[in-house]
């Protein structure tokens, strides 16, 4: 199985659980960004992550990062998704992946015309009805 480096752009709540998911299945969490440095700080710390950056573009912009997990308000999920995908990164972001239809055709072209995987973090993948 390939191991590939995550980046995270955002430390809220909802990054907690995702790079505690990772850890459980011996994801690789390379990178982690937010614009609040305390927090950055934090979370580095507790989730044991040894690169850090207060600009997100500079995380997208890291040749060691494989997929970036976007967790920041869904009003910030448009360019970061963009940014990323352009950077030839895969793409995970929260829900909701962004704020109207426009938007979600533009990424999800982008990454079909680059070849690359978008996905958004819905919980109804691990529901029983599609472990069938």
């Amino acid at each position: 199985m390939t191991n590939y480096n995550w980046g995270m752009i955002g430390t809220g709540w909802i990054a907690h659980e995702m790079a505690d998911a990772l850890n459980r299945e011996n994801g690789s969490i390379y990178a982690v960004a937010d614009v609040n440095a305390d927090m950055l700080k934090k979370f580095a710390i507790e989730k044991h992550i040894a690169k850090t950056y207060t600009d997100p573009d500079a995380l997208i912009a890291d040749p060691n990062v494989d997929v970036i997990y976007i967790a920041t308000p869904h009003t910030y999920h448009y360019p970061y998704i963009k940014k990323a995908l352009n950077a030839g990164k895969h793409v995970l972001a929260e829900k909701a992946i962004t704020v109207n239809a426009k938007q979600f055709d533009d990424v999800q072209q982008l990454a079909k015309h680059k070849g690359l995987i978008l996905s958004e973090g819905l919980t109804l993948y691990h529901m029983p009805v599609y472990q069938q």
